[in-house]
């Protein structure tokens, strides 16, 4: 997954090339992803495609952390028979239409900007090929099968006669 940190509207973090704020909204301004359908897999610590709220200004960070437009560019030409989108847990893992990234053909780049709550976020890049109705990961993001997933290890059980299964064992690796 690829991520971005702004806990902080302060001090700009790996990704986050610029944060300005005009007088009504924050702006975190991403620096340009890169297609990676080819690259070889690198590990980097990540949390599945989920995000976590958080302010490092604050005390309480699920009421005290602040919005943002969360501006994504992703270099890449025109891609004629299909749309890109951001996924991830914070659009629940669905193509929306405020996730949807417009092609700038002045740039030839892909942008996109999301109203978000400070923190820590994971995200893939998504082709939905509309002719094919299709939702392709791997056209932007590649596929490795050296990439570390959560499994869940569920253990039944059924006494005779009974009508029911019993959930006796439960195992995340």
């Amino acid at each position: 997954f690829r991520h971005f940190d702004f806990k902080s509207l302060r001090y700009q973090s790996d990704r986050i090339k610029n944060i300005t704020f005009d007088s009504t909204y924050n702006n975190v301004y991403l620096f340009n992803d890169k297609p990676r359908p080819f690259n070889r897999y690198s590990i980097e610590p990540d949390i599945n495609g989920n995000f976590i709220i958080k302010s490092q200004e604050g005390w309480q960070s699920s009421t005290e952390a602040d919005y943002a437009f969360v501006h994504f560019t992703l270099p890449l030409d025109n891609i004629n028979y299909g749309e890109l989108y951001l996924l991830g847990a914070f659009s629940d893992w669905e193509l929306k239409e405020e996730f949807k990234l417009k092609y700038n053909t002045e740039r030839k780049q892909y942008e996109g900007d999301v109203y978000l709550k400070q923190g820590y976020y994971n995200y893939h890049y998504a082709l939905y090929d509309t002719s094919e109705k299709y939702i392709d990961i791997s056209f932007i993001e590649g596929t490795h099968y050296q990439t570390r997933n959560d499994y869940y290890i569920y253990v039944y059980y059924r006494v005779a006669g009974d009508r029911y299964d019993q959930l006796i064992g439960f195992l995340k690796t």
